[in-house]
């Protein structure tokens, strides 16, 4: 992890309040957190670390959770060039996307993110990692 992801863990603890809705996208886009880096940023991340702040995201969350059950996925939106993760209420594989998504070892989501930083690609679905919690 770099300076900045170690700042923004420590800003995230005290922000996090996890949203519970009966409408699964006021809830998700309650529970939405991105991140974004310039260049020179980026050029200190690696596979492991980005692996490592996603990790370290999901733990806070779950810190929060309080017992209750939830679903934590992780993403990178190609566009706004930014990772993103989120939270949904319950254990669930569905999730509050309108592309096709695959399930994805963490390792793929951190490695998208640094082939987004050096190139730009297309794919058909949207990799997504995924873990419950509680």
């Amino acid at each position: 992890m770099n300076e900045l992801m170690i700042k923004w863990l420590s800003e995230l603890k005290e922000e996090i309040v996890l949203s519970i809705s009966d409408d699964v996208n006021i809830q998700c886009n309650e529970n939405l957190h991105s991140f974004s880096m310039t260049k020179s940023q980026r050029e200190t991340l690696s596979i492991k670390g980005i692996s490592d702040f996603i990790i370290n995201c999901y733990s806070l969350v779950k810190e929060k959770s309080i017992n209750n059950k939830f679903t934590f996925y992780c993403w990178i939106d190609e566009l706004a060039g930014q990772l993103r993760f989120s939270v949904i209420s319950g254990h669930t594989d569905k999730l509050p996307f309108s592309s096709k998504i695959v399930l994805s070892p963490i390792e793929i989501i951190s490695n998208e993110y640094l082939k987004l930083i050096t190139t730009i690609y297309d794919e058909n679905y949207l990799n997504v990692w995924a873990k419950r919690i509680n």
